[in-house]
């Protein structure tokens, strides 16, 4: 078994499809899984598993296999996520109240659009 972290990745094939992936480097071993067998055959050693589409009946059938996992970060659209930390057994999820068909969500983050405007239309914020 090696030193490295080792990740597991359910929904994607290859690290070409996770944006920010190359970050890693060589700091942790990814494995990559689309279906219940592929899930069953790279979950044993892994500590940490990323759900990458919403195929959790895949996590089901494989959850046996799950022995070594630590850490479970499952993100969604529009920025659902659910966190689940299983050494101490604690779970966090969020889900936005609706979806609009914009890229700023809902009406809350609207104080934070407001003030990156003010900033930027001044000057005080600079690429």
């Amino acid at each position: 078994m090696s030193d490295r972290l080792s990740i597991v990745v359910l929904g994607a094939q290859t690290a070409a499809e996770l944006p920010g992936v190359e970050e890693i480097g060589d700091d942790a071993q990814l494995k990559f899984a689309t279906t219940a067998d592929e899930l069953s055959a790279a979950l044993p050693g892994c500590e940490i598993m990323l759900g990458w589409d919403f195929r959790a009946d895949a996590l089901q059938a494989a959850w046996p296999h799950a022995v070594d996992l630590k850490w479970i970060h499952w993100g969604g659209a529009g920025g659902s996520v659910v966190i689940m930390d299983l050494d101490s057994r604690t779970c966090f999820a969020y889900a936005m109240n609706r979806m609009l068909p914009d890229i700023g969500g809902d009406v809350r983050n609207t104080p934070l659009r407001a003030t990156d405007t003010v900033l930027n239309t001044h000057g005080a914020c600079s690429s």
